[in-house]
This record gives C-alpha cells, structure tokens and sequence, in this order.
C-alpha cells in the first residue's frame, strides 16, 4: 500500500517539472516568434503520462485494500505493458 505513496509523489514531481519547463520555454522565446517559427513544443503528452500514473497508483490500491478478480485486472495489464 505504501508503494502508491511514491507512485503519486512521482505524479506531482513529473506535473511540476513538467509546468516549470513549459513556463521556462515560453518566457525564453518572445511572443513573435513562437507562433512564427520553429516546432511548438507540447507539454501535454507529459501531463497525461503523469496522469496515467496516478490512475495506476489508486487501481493499485483499491486492489490491496480489497483484492478481486476485477481490481486484479487493472495491476495486471500495467504489469503486461511494462
């Protein structure tokens, strides 16, 4: 139980780290520039990983508060992935 603790510390580390270099990136290039040239940079696949990582923290915790059959799935496949 006390192994998704540090999976939704991660969440909140990555979503920071995540925030702080978006707003680096978008105080470094002046405004004229960043809709003219270059690729943009998308912060958003970030987000969702982190995300994705908390939503595997709390499956994984309903399923060692209350182990079934059905919570079982949710670990399983993130195990599958990995």
């Amino acid at each position: 139980m006390f192994e998704n603790t540090v999976c939704l510390r991660f969440v909140y580390h990555n979503c920071n780290i995540t925030h702080f270099n978006r707003q680096r990136q978008n105080n470094a290039i002046p405004e004229e520039y960043r809709e003219k040239y270059g690729i943009p940079q998308h912060f958003g696949l970030f987000y969702a990983m982190g995300w994705a990582l908390c939503v595997e923290g709390v499956m994984s915790a309903s399923y060692h508060v209350c182990p079934s059959y059905n919570n079982f799935q949710f670990g399983k496949c993130m195990l599958a992935g990995t």
